[in-house]
């Protein structure tokens, strides 16, 4: 799985996929930097690797061939 926009909404449902034992999440993005490398750190932490990609461009992730679900958080400003 990846996560485009980590920030608010985004990192909370974020932060409870990860917690599911049928979810891998694979890669973050957003273009708050601070946010991305948060986004990153969380997931890293959660297992306990340094697996998760981190991208500012959500092309790249979505390029990704081993990606099957996306979570989209976008501001509603």
């Amino acid at each position: 799985m990846g996560a485009i926009g980590v920030g608010g909404w985004g990192k909370k449902t974020m932060e409870a996929l990860i917690g599911r034992p049928d979810c891998r999440m694979l890669a973050v993005c957003d273009v708050d930097s601070r946010r991305l490398i948060q986004a990153r750190d969380i997931v890293n932490a959660q297992y306990g690797n340094s697996d998760c990609a981190a991208y500012g461009d959500y092309r790249e992730l979505l390029a990704r061939d081993d990606i099957d679900a996306i979570l989209i958080a976008s501001p509603d400003q």
